[in-house]
């Protein structure tokens, strides 16, 4: 950790031990097999903000309930028709499918604003924010790299690229 550790030790213990290892990643779409968590939750009790950690893939049927069927379209079906041309319709990157990346968006969206819970997620793999309750990191993935940046209180999201 930075400089800083000590401070944000305090304000954000569960961050301190999410990058400590105690978890080291959270489930998404591209890793369903895997037995990890599917959302991580950090708590600054102090503020009485809860921030909740997910992929961005929950909701995404093919990436989520349906991810058998979405796998093996991916995998054995749009691989190859991409190959002539033919857009994959599971994806919800916004130059890919700018309709599926506007409902995973505006879902994510509402479901924090209408909890008034702060939700961070990147499976659009486009940057975007509407504090105090919507973070999107975007990908590292491409053109680039965003992250969401906390110190002390204060949540910003900076570009890298």
């Amino acid at each position: 950790m930075a400089t800083n550790s000590g401070k944000t030790q305090k304000i954000y213990p569960e961050l301190c031990d999410f990058l400590a290892g105690k978890t080291d990643r959270i489930k998404g779409n591209h890793d369903q097999c895997l037995i990890l968590p599917q959302s991580y939750v950090l708590s600054n009790k102090k503020l009485g903000m809860k921030i909740l950690l997910v992929h961005g893939h929950q909701g995404d049927f093919f990436c989520d309930e349906g991810y058998p069927i979405g796998w093996f379209f991916t995998k054995y079906i749009w691989r190859n028709l991409q190959w002539i041309g033919l857009k994959d319709p599971t994806t919800a990157q916004k130059d890919k499918n700018p309709q599926k990346h506007e409902l995973t968006r505006i879902a994510f969206h509402d479901w924090a604003r209408g909890r008034k819970q702060t939700v961070m997620f990147g499976h659009t793999h486009y940057a975007e924010s509407d504090p105090p309750y919507y973070w999107n990191c975007g990908s590292w993935v491409g053109n680039g790299g965003q992250a969401i940046e906390m110190i002390g209180n204060e949540i910003t999201l900076k570009n890298f690229s």
